[in-house]
């Protein structure tokens, strides 16, 4: 299966699994790829969650995820956190300084004070456009940059928007970098996570 977007439609949850397995070996090779450090990029990248999990591989990488959790009902993130999201983001796409500089111009009472604002919109009214919207009160941050912050907060409810992830969804036809857009991607992934789980449920022959 050649072809992402159809994977995306037609995987199984096996081949979904066995890609995942995959994700190390592509990280060392995205490292590889951008002349970075492999152990340095690898410890960033455990930094932040991955949020999916399988009898290969029962932990979750969650460091970020379990700060944000201990902070309870006031669940935010500092500024520090805030830079080191922006460093993972941008470590998977085109480096900006410009975005870097606009991140760390943020100060750490308004990081704390609107991602306050947003976890609480997005754990406790379930509301991801008000969420995506208080983050980008945010200085250098967008809806791209709001959902690795919101899926840190709530995998379940955001998923980072990447544009191979974009590219790989056929009811999405080109990159827009809107709030709209990153609605329409969580709505997707729903979906698929959805006929995943249907598929492991139900007999084959009862799922269109």
């Amino acid at each position: 299966m050649k072809d992402p977007r159809t994977f995306f439609t037609s995987g199984t949850p096996a081949q979904y699994e066995y890609v995942y397995n995959l994700y190390e070996e592509a990280v060392k090779l995205k490292a590889i790829q951008k002349n970075k450090k492999v152990a340095d990029y690898l410890k960033l990248d455990k930094w932040y969650p991955q949020i999916y999990q399988t009898a290969d591989n029962p932990t979750f990488q969650n460091e970020l995820p379990k700060r944000i959790k201990s902070r309870g009902k006031d669940a935010h993130l500092i500024h520090e956190e805030l830079v080191q999201c922006m460093k993972w983001k941008l470590a998977r796409g085109k480096f900006s300084p410009r975005i870097k500089d606009l991140v760390q111009m943020n100060t750490p009472r308004l990081c704390i004070t609107e991602t306050k604002k947003a976890f609480r919109a997005l754990l406790k009214k379930d509301d991801l456009s008000s969420a995506i919207q208080a983050l980008c009160n945010l200085k250098g941050v967008g809806p791209a940059m709001a959902s690795v912050m919101l899926t840190a907060a709530d995998a379940e409810q955001c998923g980072f928007m990447a544009d191979e992830c974009l590219l790989a969804i056929p009811e999405i036809e080109s990159i827009d970098y809107t709030t709209k857009e990153l609605l329409n991607f969580v709505d997707q992934l729903k979906s698929a996570a959805t006929r995943r789980v249907l598929r492991v449920c139900v007999p084959a022959w009862q799922v269109k």
